[in-house]
């Protein structure tokens, strides 16, 4: 596995706007771009005139290092939060949205504050949970880790969730919160912290055996015991192979499975694997994915196969870690 340490400069920042109504300052075109100072807002705020305040920050990491064909195996956001300024009983959760490649510009440009250039879930913290004049750790989930580019940079998008669902506040309520930028130094600045195995680094191998199994046996009347009455002399090599040519007869293939993998897998014990009949490799898929194609994890149903009509349901039995070109793997031990 390597690992990635990327840092926001001073292209971040925030971009607030202020109307009389909450429904306004949501679907506002456009805002007040604030990319200089040492500071951005996240959240909603409320004056007493009344005007609502909406504020979303955008933070600009350097990801050119990264692979390409990278698999990103893990990635925690770590931003500094400098106050929170949050009403009793108006916590909320700090959302991570992507609108790339388009949004936000490069720099930051009034349009880039509508609402519907993002979108998507790619992890949060709630600010119950967040801790003043600290950094706090935002750790993306499987959407999010898709927003981060390899070989560019990566754009990223934080707003709060009461923004994003619409969810209007009293006069004179406050839920946001203000995080350092790269304007207050080195030391305050927000990081994206990556690692990842190289696509390509890590071989998938398919080996399997073949077994009858005990109701196999049983219908062919149990075991059986061969008798060879003859008046040839025979080595015990050329016995067990016509023993064996016996028994084969009678067998009705169980097939067993070892799948080794670029680790963490997104199995578990108990899982189904869809096997293609007519593949006796596991096939690499494209690299902009670096993954091995499987069916939602919620469903614990898995597949390794292109598009084929002979499909065998495979139970995984074991799940061992191991290490191997230098990189972690994991290991499958399918039964059909």
């Amino acid at each position: 596995m390597s690992e990635l340490v990327c840092y926001t400069t001073t292209k971040d920042g925030y971009i607030y706007k202020a109307d009389t109504t909450f429904a306004a300052a949501h679907a506002a075109l456009t805002g007040t771009v604030s990319d200089e100072g040492t500071n951005s807002d996240i959240g909603i705020n409320v004056t007493a005139t009344p005007a609502w305040n909406i504020n979303r920050a955008f933070l600009y990491f350097d990801t050119s290092a990264l692979p390409t064909d990278a698999i990103i195996v893990k990635a925690v956001l770590s931003i500094y939060v400098h106050h929170k300024y949050i009403s009793v009983g108006y916590n909320f959760n700090i959302v991570v949205q992507d609108g790339q490649p388009t949004y936000p510009h490069d720099p930051l440009a009034t349009g880039d504050f509508l609402y519907s250039h993002y979108s998507g879930d790619g992890g949060s913290v709630n600010t119950a949970d967040v801790t003043g004049d600290a950094y706090n750790d935002i750790e993306l989930n499987t959407a999010g880790k898709r927003f981060i580019k390899g070989g560019e940079t990566t754009k990223l998008c934080l707003r709060s969730d009461d923004d994003i669902n619409e969810v209007a506040y009293p006069a004179s309520k406050n839920a946001y919160i203000d995080i350092w930028m790269k304007e207050a130094g080195d030391a305050y600045r927000a990081r994206l912290t990556i690692t990842y195995a190289e696509f390509g680094s890590v071989e998938s191998t398919v080996d399997a055996t073949a077994t009858a199994s005990a109701a196999d046996i049983a219908k062919t009347g149990g075991k059986r015991t061969l008798t060879i009455d003859n008046h040839l002399i025979q080595t015990t090599t050329i016995a067990q192979a016509v023993a064996d040519a016996y028994l084969a007869d009678y067998k009705d293939q169980k097939t067993k499975l070892t799948i080794t993998k670029p680790t963490p897998p997104p199995y578990e014990i108990g899982d189904t694997v869809k096997r293609d009949y007519s593949e006796t490799e596991l096939p690499y898929y494209a690299a902009t994915s670096a993954l091995i194609s499987y069916i939602a994890a919620t469903s614990g149903v898995h597949g390794y196969f292109p598009a084929g009509i002979s499909l065998q349901d495979m139970l995984i039995r074991k799940i061992n870690l191991g290490f191997s070109a230098g990189n972690y793997v994991s290991v499958l031990e399918l039964e059909s």
